[in-house]
């Protein structure tokens, strides 16, 4: 069952700039955030050559694990410092936790 009590180490989803998914992944990734972005598989032709390219399933998004467990804990300014990254889906100015499946 899901409760509504907030976890220490949750997902939030960032906007990125535009063509900037890759930049922002592997700065996050710099800082020690965990990040995920959906892809999907598409064939590409090219001069006659055909060829599978994974592109990303959500155009600007990247989801990234935010720890607020402890008092070392990662912050949202961090994360909206790092290039490439525009800001995160919020709700009434709060990043929105993403739910799990």
């Amino acid at each position: 069952m899901l409760s509504n009590k907030p976890q220490p180490v949750n997902w939030y989803c960032v906007i990125t700039n535009p063509q900037c998914q890759t930049r922002a992944q592997l700065g996050l990734g710099a800082l020690g955030y965990r990040t995920f972005v959906p892809k999907h598989r598409r064939w590409v032709s090219h001069a006659r050559v055909r060829k599978a390219v994974e592109k990303p399933l959500l155009n600007r998004y990247v989801f990234v694990e935010v720890d607020t467990s402890h008092a070392s804990a990662q912050s949202f300014g961090e994360v909206k410092g790092v290039n490439g990254v525009e800001g995160l889906v919020s709700i009434c100015g709060r990043p929105a936790i993403i739910p799990r499946m």
